[in-house]
Parts: C-alpha cells; sequence; structure tokens
C-alpha cells in the first residue's frame, strides 16, 4: 500500500502546531508552503512562516488569527499529537519536500508540454520558452542562485560598505583595539575557541565580556551554559556591568563584585545603585540564555535553539561553555563530533561562533626547543578544536597579579598570531582595560 501524502502532511502540520520549535528543524526540507499538496496545510504553514518572521509564536490562536478563520478549525488540525511523530517530524518533510518538488517539476513539464503543443511558425522560440520553464523551475528547486561569483562580489560589496561604517570592522567591536585589530570584530562564519586547563586563566570571563561587546554593539547573542546555569551566568554578566559602573564612578574599594556576591544580596548603598543601573542595562540586551533545563546536552538541540532564534531574533552571536560537555561518550569521541558539528552549524548560520574549550596544555601548544618562550599550536587531529579555530585564543593570569590577564592568539587563519594583556578585575573577571 503506497502512502498518502497527504495524510503525512497533516501530521507534519499538527507537530508543528504543537510544537513551534520545530519549524526550525523543517524549515530546509519545506522552505515554501506550495510544497504542500493540501491547501489547507499549505495555507497554515504559511502563515506559521509569517508569524515567525514577525517573532510572533506561531500557534493555533495566532494562525487562527492571521488566516482569519474561527480557532476550532486549526485545533482539528492539532489534535492526535504524538510523541513518536515529533521524533519523525524533520523525516516526515523530507517526504513532503520530495513529493512537493516532484510535483512542481511535473507541473511545469505539463505547462512546457503545453506550450510546445501551440501552433506557431516560431518552432525554435518556442521551444527555448518551454526550455527556459523547466529550467527555471529545476534550478529553483535545487537552490541554485545566479553565477557564483557575482552572489560572492555583492556581498562582498556589502561588508566593505558594512565595515566603512562601522571603523574598518566586519563585525561587532570588542573594546580590546589588539583584538579588533586581529579579527576585524566579532565578523560572520568564524569560529573563535577560547582554550585552557580546567578552572584555569579565565576563559568563560573572557567569554563573558564579548558577550557584553556584542551586546552593546546591538547583536543579538545565544549563550549556551552547559557548565554552570543561567542563573548563574546572568549573576556573573550582571556583576561584571555593576562593576563597571562603580569604576567609572570612581570607587574601586567598592568594585569587588563577584558572581556569588550578588546572589547573596550583601550590599553597599552605592553597589546597590550600581547592580540596579546594571540589571537596567543587562535586560535590555537581545539576550538569550539557555542550561542544562532546556536540554542542550546534544549540537542538534543546540542547532534547533540557534536557528529558531536567528529566525525570530536575528541571533549573530553564539557561545558554548564548554564545548566537551556536548554528547556522550568517550571525551575524544564526542569532541571531536561537537567540534565539526559546531564549525559546520557557525558557517551554515553565518554567526560568531565562540567555543570555549577545557584542552590540556599539550593540545594547545607545543614548546620549541629553539626558542625557550616560543610556542606553536598544538593541533593533533580532528579531535582537536583548535583545528576547527578561524582563531585560537588562550588566556593566562599572571602569577604576580591577579589583575593582569594575558591573552595569547596562538592559531589565526587571517592574522599573524601575537597577544596583548589586558587590565580585569579580579573578583567579576570584567576587562578594564588594554595594558
Amino acid at each position: 500500500m503506497g502512502i498518502d501524502i497527504q495524510d503525512v502532511e497533516r501530521l507534519v502540520i499538527r507537530v508543528l502546531l504543537n510544537d513551534p520549535d520545530a519549524l526550525v528543524m523543517v524549515t530546509d526540507a519545506l522552505p515554501e508552503a506550495r510544497y504542500f499538496a493540501d491547501a489547507r496545510c499549505a495555507a497554515v504553514y504559511r502563515a506559521m512562516q509569517d508569524l515567525a518572521q514577525q517573532t510572533v509564536p506561531p500557534n493555533p490562536a495566532t494562525v487562527a488569527d492571521v488566516l482569519g478563520v474561527e480557532l476550532v478549525r486549526i485545533q482539528e488540525l492539532a489534535i492526535g499529537y504524538s510523541a513518536k511523530d515529533a521524533r519523525e517530524v524533520v523525516y516526515l518533510a523530507e517526504l513532503v519536500g520530495r513529493e512537493g518538488q516532484r510535483r512542481l517539476l511535473q507541473e511545469a513539464l505539463r505547462e512546457a508540454t503545453e506550450l510546445a503543443a501551440m501552433p506557431t511558425d516560431d518552432v525554435a522560440g518556442l521551444a527555448f520558452t518551454a526550455m527556459q520553464m523547466v529550467a527555471g523551475t529545476s534550478a529553483e528547486l535545487s537552490n541554485r542562485r545566479d553565477p557564483a561569483v557575482a552572489e560572492v562580489g555583492k556581498q562582498l560589496d556589502q561588508q566593505v560598505a558594512e565595515a566603512a561604517r562601522s571603523g574598518g570592522l566586519l563585525g561587532a567591536a570588542t573594546r580590546l583595539p589588539w583584538l579588533n585589530d586581529k579579527t576585524g570584530g566579532m565578523t560572520p562564519a568564524t569560529v573563535w575557541v577560547i582554550a585552557g586547563p580546567y578552572k584555569f586563566g579565565r576563559k568563560t570571563s573572557l567569554a563573558r565580556n564579548l558577550v557584553i561587546d556584542a551586546c552593546r554593539a546591538g547583536a543579538a547573542v545565544d549563550f549556551f551554559a552547559l557548565e554552570g546555569n543561567r542563573v548563574s551566568t546572568y549573576a556573573g554578566l550582571w556583576a561584571m556591568l555593576a562593576t563597571d559602573r562603580l569604576l567609572k564612578w570612581q570607587l574601586p574599594d567598592e568594585a569587588h563584585l563577584s558572581d556569588t556576591f550578588v546572589m547573596r544580596g550583601m550590599r553597599s548603598e552605592m553597589q546597590a545603585s550600581a547592580l540596579a543601573e546594571a540589571r537596567r542595562e543587562l535586560e535590555g540586551f537581545r539576550l538569550f540564555l539557555y542550561d542544562g533545563r532546556d536540554g542542550i546536552g546534544t549540537t542538534e538541540r543546540i542547532a534547533v535553539k540557534l536557528r529558531r532564534d536567528q529566525m525570530l531574533q536575528g541571533v549573530s552571536v553564539m557561545v558554548v561553555d564548554y564545548l566537551q560537555l556536548i554528547g556522550t561518550g568517550r571525551l575524544f569521541d564526542r569532541l571531536e563530533a561537537s567540534t565539526h558539528a559546531m564549525q559546520r552549524l557557525i558557517v551554515e548560520q553565518e554567526i560568531c561562533g565562540i567555543l570555549i574549550a577545557q584542552l590540556n596544555e599539550s593540545t594547545i601548544w607545543q614548546m620549541r626547543a629553539d626558542q625557550e618562550d616560543s610556542y606553536s599550536p598544538g593541533i593533533k587531529g580532528g579531535g582537536d578544536p583548535a583545528a576547527a579555530a578561524d582563531y585560537l585564543f588562550r588566556t593566562l593570569i599572571s602569577q604576580n597579579d591577579p589583575t593582569d590577564l594575558k591573552i595569547e592568539l596562538k592559531l589565526a587563519r587571517h592574522a599573524r598570531p601575537g597577544y596583548c594583556n589586558v587590565r580585569l578585575n579580579e573578583q567579576s573577571g570584567h576587562v578594564i582595560r588594554q595594558i
């Protein structure tokens, strides 16, 4: 017995109405509503796409409002939802997509055949037009664009224009001139890896400072806190922003705020004022925090959250803390798998991805025998995040001064390695200035 594709279409719509997050998962297979043969399903899918573009959660009530129909008519399509259908929704969407492509191509062939049957003396012109009709549909279905070189040229022109408007940077600026010079800012489709041994070197502190810089530049950011949780991440960012204010108010003796300090609630009058201002700024950021409660333990779930937020919120920067906490199994195997998956995701979604990795000293750099203080990156194969990095950073706190942070660029595809020193607040990790 063959598959009734319209039954499959209704299954897909049923899942989407019950789980709006699944819309991101099926977008690649179903880029347009016309892939649905059932007119009702097509109308609902088109409405859900329109709602997503307007950052309105697509659900039976909002879909009914867009279509101007009674809510009960949309609720009928949502009845019968099952976990099994939800697990198979991508496969089901691919079935619908393939059948939709086949149907659209058949329609183009039928129209071309009807055109070729028309009485005319210009047979060559008729043949050309008919072939153009089929070729156009074929190119559209295979997602082919205009000539690749011309397309890339247009994109480059846009990047140059944007860089000129932002002082020569292609991405969100950081507060460190050295870092901006090396990277061009937090540029799209680039992988930043901040690496170092466990609980050493202020890796997360540097990443949080970059989050603040990106948000202050107007970027939308996804932060995946696999270590810790969204509350501790929020508290850490809150402490940094409050520290920034206390230092600007020339109150360094008050600026000893850590994430645990702000969560305890013990604060002076000036600290309370700084925290109140910092909270208002933080809550104005386009920042989305996720932790283990959101099921982000796999690259697939991270990809779903990111694609949804990119579609709804325009996310352009992502932070993953820590990379090797993704997945299960042996450390090397899961690090290899998660590294490759994150690299593909960052490039495909054209975002700046900041990946924090706990790596052994020998993995990050190797001492060169001929020069005591000269190091080279230790790339040990696919399992090493250094292999996927456009920029590999190592952070190191001075043994003599806990406020002196050295940021080393160990590896860069587009810049020479080097380092800079920054002054940071010992308690919050807030980067004060470049030394």
